[in-house]
């Protein structure tokens, strides 16, 4: 395997093409049902096909296909005032994901850069395989219908948990499905100065194992005229 000097990967990651993929949000992939008609009365509606991304409410999807729980705040270290812009060094991810608490739910995790057998991790393009992979190529456009993204942008490199090096961890630019390494301070590359211009946001996207999601129940509003009844 060819070395890449951790700041030329850093290039790379953030270098912008021409070709490169827009994605708007999630979307449930429709269903052509303009050519035919069909009697749903003799069907089980338990076979049919189901939505891969699940929305569990309360900010949370649950991947059906991969038993694992995503936020749906992109930039949830920002949103919740723990960072200011979201962009953090790869320590300062890790330690913040390990210790977030999102509703009572502890136990969060950056996601693997390795395939589901352990292997990997896939380094260049079209890496489908690896957990964010697997968002972008298996989830995008198989959701629930309706479910958004919050405070997304393509143009974002996502740190996974999986170290390179001692110096450098595994990082994913989601608008071409490219993964690689990179200085995990990507704003300090020996040059003497921080203020390196990143055309990409460097940020965390916590995942948790399991459908944790399915643990919180939907508060709903009862009118007041039955709250009093109800209370005396």
């Amino acid at each position: 395997m060819t070395e890449t000097h951790p700041s030329e990967m850093l290039r790379a990651l953030t270098a912008g093409e021409s070709d490169t993929i827009k994605i708007i949000g999630l979307q449930h992939a429709p269903f052509d049902d303009h050519l035919i008609h069909i009697d749903l009365s003799d069907i089980d509606l338990a076979l049919m096909p189901q939505p891969r991304l699940i929305d569990r409410g309360h900010g949370l999807m649950y991947d059906r296909l991969r038993d694992i729980t995503w936020l749906q705040d992109t930039n949830y270290a920002r949103s919740s005032g723990f960072d200011k812009d979201g962009q953090m060094t790869w320590d300062r991810a890790m330690s913040w994901a390990l210790r977030l608490n999102y509703r009572g739910i502890k136990g969060w995790r950056l996601p693997t850069a390795r395939n589901p057998d352990g292997s990997g991790p896939c380094i260049g393009d079209y890496c489908h395989e690896s957990e964010l992979g697997h968002m972008v190529h298996d989830l995008f456009g198989h959701a629930s219908p309706g479910l958004q993204l919050l405070n997304f942008t393509p143009f974002s490199i996502f740190w996974t948990s999986t170290e390179a090096s001692a110096a450098d961890a595994f990082g994913f630019k989601l608008s071409l499905s490219r993964q690689g390494a990179l200085p995990k301070n990507p704003w300090d590359l020996g040059t003497g100065s921080d203020e390196m211009v990143l055309s990409d946001e460097i940020r965390a996207w916590p995942v948790h194992e399991g459908d944790v999601g399915s643990r919180l129940h939907r508060v709903i509003g009862l009118p007041r005229r039955w709250k009093a009844k109800w209370l005396g």
